[in-house]
């Protein structure tokens, strides 16, 4: 497992020394009222903020970001990387690797509290198809090991409709991004949730403003029923490299 991280860590080195790649980089800001996890049942109940950065190639999608609170305390760390296995025009087939750090508080014996960092290393298929123009349907699967005691391991399914933008002009474009999601992790952790994106994107402006919604359909946790975030994005740095 420790050789599967050090090849990963190496990945971008190995894609970035391709001099004749043309290749996207930019650099994004986000600023939540809250943070959702990428399986969304779980939250930081505070507001947070997302320096990140985003490099693509043509087939070979690299970024990370980390997930820090206003009080504070670091909640995730993330190095993301995709790979393109099959683009042929109404199908398309990826698979990732996310190692990431999940940071969660413990008590020690003198009942002091201090911050663990979890590692976790979760791995994903992602499938889409192309029904009618920009219309499909997306479906992702994610596995993830939890490397460290306390650190949860399971499965996580996702089932989403896509489609172009619900409005768009030259200055403003609206998309919305629902999805159905399934996960089963350790600890008699299962539960379906409803979860949409509504994207409020300024085209000559480098902001972005969203707003997530999550539904319980069932679970057999603690989860909340209902839950919501808004956030704005500002992309500062964008760098693109053509020959």
């Amino acid at each position: 497992m420790r050789q599967s991280l050090f090849a990963l860590a190496l990945l971008p080195f190995f894609v970035l020394c391709q001099e004749n790649q043309d290749y996207q980089m930019s650099f994004e800001l986000k600023v939540n009222t809250l943070g959702f996890a990428p399986i969304p049942a779980f939250s930081f109940d505070s507001p947070i903020f997302y320096p990140s950065i985003d490099i693509k190639l043509k087939r070979v999608n690299l970024s990370s970001d980390v997930a820090v609170g206003f009080n504070g305390k670091p909640w995730l760390l993330n190095l993301r990387a995709q790979y393109t296995v099959v683009d042929k025009g109404k199908y398309r087939l990826t698979l990732g690797a996310n190692p990431f750090l999940f940071f969660n508080e413990d008590v020690n014996s003198l009942s002091e509290t201090f911050i663990v960092a979890q590692r976790n290393l979760s791995l994903k298929v992602g499938s889409e198809i192309k029904l009618y123009h920009k219309t499909g349907i997306r479906l992702v699967y994610l596995n993830n090991r939890g490397l460290d005691p306390g650190a949860l391991s399971g499965h996580y399914f996702a089932l989403a409709p896509f489609f172009g933008p619900l409005y768009h002009n030259k200055n403003l474009s609206i998309l919305f991004n629902p999805d159905i999601n399934y996960l089963s992790f350790d600890r008699n952790i299962q539960g379906s949730f409803f979860n949409s994106f509504l994207i409020v994107n300024f085209v000559k402006l480098p902001l972005k403003i969203q707003l997530q919604m999550v539904k319980r359909l069932w679970a057999d946790f603690g989860a909340f029923n209902f839950s919501w975030n808004a956030g704005i994005a500002w992309n500062f740095i964008k760098i693109t490299k053509k020959d």
